[in-house]
């Protein structure tokens, strides 16, 4: 995060993806997942692709610190995207009318945490950058 030219937080990195390091994210990521996933192909380990999958993406960024850092931004919008994929799809199918029907005290607790949330961020943020 650096200060831009109007005074503003500018993140480092932001909007400067390429499809070429969207292609090459992806592209490293495919790998990554078949390389575990052949990895795990005996009974012994069929329950561990994701564990040996993050191992070895721990060790690709620390063997080639300097190649995985240019993947950064590809990989910073396919994440992106896939979370608010995710979010829109899981949320779409969602009925307040049938939780408040079948489960009044998982909308209460659910209400009180994005609530409670919120204040604490808006809080934060007012301590944190009110005007002089």
């Amino acid at each position: 995060v650096e200060g831009g030219a109007d005074g503003g937080l500018v993140e480092e990195g932001a909007g400067s993806f390429t499809l070429a390091s969207l292609s090459a994210a992806l592209a490293v990521s495919s790998g990554i997942c078949f390389l575990a996933s052949r990895l795990c192909m005996s009974p012994t380990l069929q329950d561990w692709n994701i564990p040996i999958g993050t191992v070895l993406t721990i060790v690709l960024a620390t063997a080639f610190p300097g190649r995985v850092k240019g993947l950064q931004t590809g990989a910073e919008a396919a994440g992106v995207f896939g979370m608010q994929l995710f979010f829109a799809a899981t949320g779409a199918s969602g009925n307040i009318q049938d939780v408040l029907r079948t489960a009044p005290a998982l909308f209460v607790h659910s209400a009180v945490q994005v609530g409670s949330h919120l204040a604490i961020c808006l809080t934060i943020g007012y301590l944190i950058f009110k005007p002089l």
